[in-house]
């Protein structure tokens, strides 16, 4: 994490808030009022320096978890067995077979590490491959609740998706900072919403490939109260 990086948070920061309070200009205004309340902050520079120190911060936490998720060799094992379980037309999802596999040891990896920062809004393995699926999710509803494994009917293709793309070009080891957005999910931004970060590395596969990519959503909203 560098200088550059804190530009960026500085510069999205101040996006994000204009970006809401226009969008809470649309809303009802009990809801306009709690987002522009707290959000003036981070209309002067001071306050957005300060708030993007504190993500600097945070991210750089992160970035060892992600490091941890994409090192483990489960991780990589459990997309090479996603995607030939997909190849043969089973299930891909561990617990709906007989057979224990790196699904389920890599799903265990990944839940340890939503559950040690409430702040995560989800940990998620994405494969490189065809149309980037997620193949292990967690989510919170929101900073603070309990982890829930997201079923596989309900994952969703990602491929497209400027964090999946610009952290699929890293080279290994390299982490990908996003600028601060709102969370979206099936391509509309979530209500109430929800500013996040996200930081994400490359996964290599047994033959040094990239192979997938580990994302964590980092929720923000405590830093705009």
């Amino acid at each position: 994490m560098t200088n550059t990086l804190f530009r960026k948070l500085v510069i999205s920061i101040t996006t994000i808030v204009a970006g809401i309070v226009a969008a809470a200009g649309l809303a009802a205004g009990d809801q306009a009022e709690r987002l522009a309340m707290p959000l003036e902050l981070a209309r002067n520079q001071a306050g957005a320096m300060l708030m993007a120190e504190e993500i600097e911060r945070q991210a750089l936490g992160v970035a060892d978890d992600v490091h941890v998720a994409a090192r483990g060799a489960e991780t990589s094992a459990a997309i090479a067995e996603h995607e030939a379980r997909r190849s043969a037309g089973g299930s891909s999802r561990a617990e709906e077979t007989d057979e224990p596999g790196e699904l389920a040891r890599a799903a265990r990896l990944f839940e340890a590490i939503a559950e040690t920062n409430p702040d995560y809004l989800q940990v998620r393995l994405i494969g490189a491959a065809g149309e980037g699926p997620e193949i292990i999710r967690f989510d919170r509803l929101e900073a603070g609740a309990p982890v829930e494994r997201i079923r596989e009917s309900e994952l969703q293709p990602k491929g497209t998706r400027p964090y999946v793309v610009d952290t699929l070009r890293l080279s290994l080891g390299d982490v990908y900072v996003s600028p601060i957005e709102l969370n979206e999910e099936h391509d509309h931004v979530q209500e109430p919403y929800i500013p996040v970060v996200r930081v994400g590395t490359p996964v290599a596969g047994a033959d040094g490939d990239v192979v997938g990519l580990v994302i964590i959503n980092v929720e923000l909203r405590r830093l705009f109260a």
